[in-house]
């Protein structure tokens, strides 16, 4: 089942004014917070914004108080779980369908379901940092690439956390999960991804 959108009209929206006019973005976990802020200011810059994240209720607040501010890109907004890749790939392909591009991916989303020492970790909850931290920052990407950056070029901005850079008592498995947000410049085209 396709996970609740805001509602706008098909094929790409008005042009905004501003530096990021004429661009798309979308952004993961946008809901609140850092997420939130990137997506307004965005939007403040001119560009038309997707915001997603799991809760449909906050993305629509979002939503509804930057129309209400009268930005001048707009930002609709899709419920999309960070870790699901089916989800991913619907939230980009709405992107694409509203938007008419991917011109900028922010993949902000993350978790930590647990805080305590590694002997006490379990491995739902592993799986679950893992699932959404790591495996999640390349499936946004590489849905991205395929929906739209392949043929139109675009940028990808991961939002790192300090957990990343050094270790941290009690989230020591956090750290290493936000890793690849935390890529050198370069990595990626050094490792195998196309340039575009």
């Amino acid at each position: 089942m396709p996970s609740p959108a805001g509602p706008s009209p098909a094929g790409p929206g008005p042009a905004g004014t501003g530096p990021l006019s004429g661009r798309n973005a979308l952004v993961t976990g946008a809901s609140r917070g850092i997420g939130r802020a990137i997506a307004e200011a965005f939007a403040s810059a001119g560009a038309q914004v997707m915001i997603s994240s799991r809760k449909a209720d906050a993305l629509r607040q979002v939503a509804d108080e930057a129309a209400g501010r009268g930005l001048p890109g707009r930002i609709i907004w899709q419920a999309a779980h960070p870790g699901r890749p089916a989800d991913a790939q619907a939230c980009v392909a709405e992107t694409v369908r509203q938007l008419g591009s991917v011109d900028i991916l922010v993949s902000n989303a993350a978790t930590n379901p647990y805080f305590g020492d590694l002997a006490g970790l379990d491995t739902a909850r592993a799986e679950k940092t893992f699932q959404v931290n790591q495996l999640g920052v390349l499936t946004w990407a590489q849905q991205a690439w395929h929906a739209s950056m392949r043929e139109h070029g675009g940028v990808i901005i991961n939002v790192a956390s300090i957990g990343g850079f050094m270790v941290e008592p009690m989230i020591g498995f956090y750290g290493p999960c936000s890793s690849p947000t935390s890529w050198p410049p370069g990595h990626p085209s050094r490792s195998g991804w196309p340039s575009g």
